[in-house]
C-alpha cells in the first residue's frame, strides 16, 4: 500500500485490511510504502508493530515507485495493491480469489465496469480533467479495459515479479506501464467490478499533474509498442529478514463465499 500524507485515514484503512484478513484466515502480509511524508502518517503505522511492515523512501518518489518497492518486497503468492484511503475496500478480494482459483494472473478493479457502485463521484470538473489521460490510454494502448486507474490491482507473484522489476515510471501512469509490460509477458487481465468511494483528498493535483501523465503515457506505449525489445529489469526484489508477518493459515483462493 502506497501512502504519502495519510495520517488521517491509515488507521482505519489498516484496521479493515487487517480485520477482514484474519477473519478470512488467508496467508498473508501487509507492507506500507510511506512516500517522504510530511505528517505522522509513517509513526502511526510504526507504532502497530508486528503485522505490518514499513518501507520508508527519503524522499518523495512517487506512486509508482512506491508500488513497485512494495510489490517487490512482497513474498505472497498473489501480492495486491490498494489506496491508503480506502477507496476500494479490501473485501473485493473475495471476487479476486474467484478469478484466482479460475487461472487469471492479473485481476484488476473498474469503476466502469458492469456491476460497479460509485459511492461518492469526484467533482464533476476534476472529473472530466482527470480522465483526459485515461481516455487517451484507452484509445492508444489498451482498448479492452475499461478503468487501467483504479487503485485496486492484484498480481500472481510470477506476474508480479516480471512486472515490476521492469517498472520505470514512477507516478501516476505507471498502472498504464504495468498493464502493457504484463500483456507483452503474456499475463492475461481480468477486470471486476468493485465499490468505489471518492476520496476527500487526493495527491493528484490535476492541472499540473494531467500534462506529465500524458507525457508519460506517450513515452510507455511507444517504449511498449508491438515488436519493441521487452525492456530491461531495473529492480531487485527487496527483502528484510523477521519483519514480514506470514500467517499459517489457507491460500488466497480460499477466500470464497462459503468457506
Amino acid at each position: 500500500m502506497p501512502m504519502y500524507n495519510g495520517a488521517k485515514v491509515i488507521a482505519s484503512t489498516l484496521d479493515g485490511i487487517q480485520d477482514f484478513l484474519t477473519a478470512s484466515g488467508v496467508r498473508h502480509e501487509v507492507i506500507v510504502v510511506d512516500d517522504g511524508s510530511r505528517d505522522a502518517g509513517a509513526t502511526i503505522v510504526e507504532a502497530r508493530g508486528r503485522g505490518v511492515r514499513l518501507l520508508r523512501n527519503v524522499q518523495n518518489r512517487g506512486k509508482g515507485y512506491s508500488v513497485a518497492r512494495g510489490m517487490m518486497a512482497a513474498t505472497g503468492a498473489w501480492r495486491v495493491f490498494l489506496d491508503a484511503d480506502n477507496s476500494t475496500r479490501i473485501d473485493n478480494l473475495t471476487r479476486v480469489a474467484e478469478l484466482a482459483s479460475g487461472g487469471a494472473a492479473v485481476v484488476i478493479g473498474s469503476r466502469r465496469a458492469m456491476g460497479s457502485n460509485i459511492v461518492r463521484k469526484q467533482h464533476p470538473i476534476r472529473r472530466f480533467l482527470g480522465n483526459s489521460a485515461p481516455m487517451l490510454t484507452k484509445l492508444l494502448a489498451l482498448p479492452d479495459l475499461s478503468d487501467t486507474q483504479c487503485g485496486f490491482k492484484a498480481f500472481r507473484a510470477d506476474a508480479a515479479t516480471g512486472v515490476f522489476s521492469r517498472l520505470t515510471v514512477d507516478r501516476f501512469m505507471f498502472d498504464v506501464e504495468a498493464l502493457l509490460l504484463a500483456r507483452r509477458l503474456g499475463y492475461t487481465i481480468h477486470e471486476m467490478p468493485v465499490a468505489w468511494d471518492n476520496p476527500t483528498e487526493s495527491t493528484l493535483r490535476v492541472s499540473s499533474d494531467t500534462p506529465q501523465m500524458i507525457g508519460d503515457l506517450l513515452k510507455t506505449v511507444w517504449r511498449l509498442r508491438k515488436g519493441a525489445k521487452l525492456p530491461a529489469v531495473v529492480r531487485e526484489a527487496e527483502r528484510e529478514a523477521g519483519e514480514t508477518m506470514m500467517l499459517e493459515a489457507k491460500p488466497l483462493e480460499a477466500i470464497r463465499a462459503g468457506e
